[in-house]
């Protein structure tokens, strides 16, 4: 307390009271001993050895500790002598994280604030849900709430396309429903695609009519390998969660078929977020798509995170668990489209000019 009121007043007063106990209790003792016109001394003692002032201080607290009723401090500090906010000179940014972290959060502002915070954490709830019981179907064991949230910003998955699982699993994006109770905007709540039903993330990835949807998801099955097993069935659930996909070995259901698994998360990942771009271009620009377009532009995402595992294993991660990693994501996709595939193909990037990662529908 001495050291408080005395060596670390400033400092403290400074960095806004930030982490330090008992303030309020300081800031007054602080303000009774200013408001004094004459100066103050303290002096530490050792405690109960003696000294007359510090055994009846003591006794007080005893006395204090034992009423019924506590008395009624009033700990209140004049604006004048109560200095708030961070002294700009002696800002850091430890300072300034402790400060803002210091300040209580505010109460909603009304009843409305309360329905929406309770609408949207129903829908997470829901999101969740649903891809809880997709990712049990793919991976063959259960998943947890917080895996799938940290999953949803895996390494395989590019920094766009986390933001956008992120924002879908909050139910963050203004569609469908959104627009319903905005005058002169209810005619946003249905796709601009098919004009037939409430836009929701069911609709736009999947359920919608649109040919870029049965188009990209059809590139995306002929893309993975026969011999990886079957193309899973796409839903919601399996979009969000894709970050948490882990397909089991064969022989041994507790280890996980780690080039399979990136490999699917990649062409889910993409897939999806593309289809959300043409959706957003279509609807808030205007533009339509043709077949051939949507095909180059998903030929062109997928072949360039080919190209950025290549120079990941040959420029920047040399090591080879990074070159078996992107072998066993890749290989067996090459292998398909090109029988005579050289065993050293990730260290010669022409082997990979030309190739087109499609193979044709049966």
């Amino acid at each position: 307390m001495i050291q408080s009121l005395t060596d670390s007043l400033e400092s403290h007063e400074d960095s806004a009271w930030a982490k330090v106990p008992n303030t309020s209790w300081i800031k007054a003792a602080a303000y009774h001993l200013r408001k004094r016109s004459a100066p103050t001394r303290l002096k530490w003692v050792k405690g109960h050895n003696g000294v007359v002032g510090n055994e009846e201080a003591d006794k007080l607290v005893a006395d204090g500790v034992n009423k019924p009723t506590p008395d009624d401090i009033d700990l209140a500090v004049p604006p004048i002598f109560d200095l708030s906010g961070l002294r700009l000179s002696m800002l850091t940014q430890a300072s300034a994280y402790a400060f803002i972290s210091s300040i209580p959060p505010s109460p909603p502002s009304n009843r409305a604030n309360i329905n929406l915070d309770w609408i949207r954490a129903t829908l997470v709830l829901k999101i969740i849900q649903h891809a809880l019981l997709a990712l049990r179907h793919i991976n063959r064991r259960e998943e947890s709430d917080p895996h799938i949230w940290l999953k949803c910003r895996h390494p395989d998955i590019r920094h766009p396309i986390q933001t956008f699982l992120y924002k879908a699993l909050h139910g963050a994006f203004r569609i469908g429903n959104f627009w319903n109770g905005i005058p002169q905007y209810t005619q946003r709540a249905h796709c601009a695609s098919c004009n037939k039903s409430l836009e929701s993330m069911d609709h736009i990835l999947i359920d919608c009519e649109n040919m870029a949807i049965s188009t990209i998801w059809s590139l995306a099955q002929q893309t993975w390998p026969t011999a990886f097993g079957p193309w899973p069935v796409i839903h919601l659930g399996l979009i969000l969660g894709c970050g948490s996909i882990a397909l089991p070995n064969q022989d041994d259901k507790s280890k996980t078929r780690t080039g399979p698994s990136r490999l699917l998360r990649i062409l889910i990942s993409e897939s999806a977020h593309l289809i959300w771009v043409l959706r957003c271009e279509c609807s808030i620009q205007g533009i339509n798509h043709s077949v051939d377009g949507i095909k180059t532009r998903w030929h062109n995402k997928i072949t360039q995170c080919l190209n950025l595992d290549h120079h990941m294993a040959t420029r920047y991660n040399r090591k080879p668990v990074t070159k078996k990693l992107v072998q066993d994501t890749w290989q067996t996709v090459l292998i398909e489209r090109l029988p005579s595939l050289e065993e050293d193909w990730i260290t010669n990037p022409e082997v990979l000019v030309g190739i087109t990662l499609t193979r044709s529908p049966i």
